[in-house]
């Protein structure tokens, strides 16, 4: 597939407008959904400052243009232990 995307987008990759596609495996993602994201400012914040201090990094994150839920990518690893977290700190 990454392959294939990268052919796909071989003109603008040439032109340096983005970069070559990769996979990384190992890697896993975790969803907050809900209105109460949107009335939530800061959590992204929020979310980096309790997962780094447990040694957890953000691989990525992604915020929906709604602004309803947030991605965060991590390895795989650590999801339970992120789950934990999120849960203890979030959903009392």
């Amino acid at each position: 597939a990454i392959q294939h995307l990268n052919r796909e987008f071989e003109n603008a990759i040439r032109a340096g407008r983005i970069l070559p596609m990769t996979a990384h495996c190992g890697m896993a993602t975790v969803t907050l959904v809900g209105e109460a994201i949107q009335q939530n400012s800061g959590l992204q914040a929020r979310l980096v400052r309790l997962l780094s201090s447990d040694g957890i990094n953000a691989e990525m994150f992604v915020e929906s243009s709604e602004k309803n839920n947030i991605t965060v990518v991590i390895e795989q690893r650590y999801l339970n232990k992120t789950l934990h977290i999120l849960h203890q700190h979030l959903f009392k």
